[in-house]
């Protein structure tokens, strides 16, 4: 099997894509996820005071993390954690495709057809 060019290469490639373009959508794709704090705040889990509690304890305690501590405090029971965590997984890292269906730099026919023909290249291999 060669070696086949990613998405974003085929399509600056093949002239479909600007490298500046394709050069933002990777950074935009590889953005850190949200952080648990944030999200604890967001959904009204934790007030700012009890927010910064826990970062204290979290400088005192280094080894652990910010959910067991918030377990620990009682602001959040397991159950609560793992959904603020499944939260925190989505919203990590976008593929570029969804980049461009979001923000509109290709047409969704233009990126249909850049997508067909990408699957009909790697399907060569």
């Amino acid at each position: 099997m060669r070696n086949r060019p990613t998405f974003l290469r085929f399509l600056t490639s093949e002239g479909i894509l600007s490298y500046e373009d394709a050069k933002k959508l990777t950074e935009a794709s590889s953005k850190t996820s949200t952080l648990l704090g944030q999200l604890m705040l967001r959904d009204k889990h934790v007030k700012l005071a009890q927010m910064v509690k826990l970062l204290e304890s979290q400088v005192a305690s280094p080894s652990k993390r910010l959910g067991e501590l918030a377990i620990e405090a009682g602001y959040l029971d397991e159950a609560t954690l793992q959904d603020l965590l499944a939260q925190q997984s989505k919203s990590r890292a976008q593929h570029p495709i969804e980049i461009l269906r979001r923000t509109g730099t290709l047409p969704d026919e233009s990126l249909f057809e850049a997508m067909t023909a990408y699957i009909k290249l790697v399907e060569r291999d």
